[in-house]
């Protein structure tokens, strides 16, 4: 029969545990916030390229137009509506 193991063996140092509630609750809160903040810029970046693709299908649009200037105006008036819709939307980049 082999040796049992210390239960010690397997527990880490006691300097890298919290040592209490109190400690246990600070590196709960910290790990909310970096959590938090990493699902913010997530939702920054999708809103960013979410925009981005929808300015480029306008100008692709726009591109099939042969006339210069109804052209511009086609993109102009298409891209002022994006931006109003995601004003109205509420949502807000970081």
């Amino acid at each position: 029969m082999l040796p049992l193991a210390e239960s010690g063996a397997f527990v880490a140092p006691s300097s890298s545990r919290p040592q209490s509630g109190k400690e246990l609750a600070a590196v709960g809160n910290q790990f909310a916030e970096k959590y938090i903040n990493a699902k913010l810029e997530v939702d920054a970046a999708d809103q960013s390229a979410e925009l981005s693709s929808n300015c480029s299908r306008a100008q692709f649009d726009a591109s099939k137009i042969p006339d210069r200037q109804k052209a511009t105006e086609h993109y102009d008036a298409r891209s002022q509506e994006i931006l109003d819709a995601y004003a109205q939307s509420g949502r807000t980049l970081l």
